[in-house]
């Protein structure tokens, strides 16, 4: 994700644990370092998936996004690969989608760029998995746990443990 830092995309995200989707959240994905970041992931987060996955066009469906795809890469023919999505995504992020799903050099003509591709770029669109796993406490910016308020007396006393109070978010 380095290549990405700090990019920012519309995204419709889903949180997955055990192969199967837990949660879904929609909204701007920040890329950082070596992690995703927004509010939506967050959100998302919070239910400790294993797994997230990014769509970006939620608004189509994956063999829509061929079509649009194979329209672009016809019209601009001898336009250079890394250039053809140009309106659709950012060109930084477009470029890591290409690399992730062929070895074809960014300044190939997109007449080069075959409808092989073109499927496994619409797949990548709809499904851009990136595995979630524990990181450095000190990059954390999401944490769980806590107390139960249930535990707590009016005067936030642990009920189990009288002379303990917890305060603090």
């Amino acid at each position: 994700l380095r290549s990405l830092k700090g990019l920012r995309a519309q995204a419709a995200v889903s949180a997955y644990k055990d192969g199967r989707v837990i949660a879904q959240s929609r909204g701007e994905v920040q890329f950082g370092d070596s992690a995703l970041s927004g509010i939506c992931v967050f959100d998302l987060a919070a239910h400790t998936p294993d797994e997230l996955s990014l769509d970006l066009m939620p608004e189509y469906t994956e063999d829509e996004i061929f079509k649009i795809l194979t329209d672009i890469t016809a019209c601009r023919e001898f336009a250079s690969a890394e250039d053809a999505f140009t309106g659709l995504f950012n060109k930084r992020i477009a470029q890591c989608l290409l690399r992730r799903v062929s070895k074809i050099p960014f300044n190939a003509p997109c007449g080069e760029i075959y409808s092989d591709v073109l499927r496994a770029l619409a797949a990548v669109i709809k499904d851009w998995r990136f595995p979630v796993g524990g990181g450095d406490w000190d990059k954390a910016q999401i944490t769980r746990g806590g107390i139960n308020s249930s535990e707590l007396s009016d005067e936030l006393e642990l009920r189990k443990l009288s002379g303990a109070y917890a305060c603090g978010e």
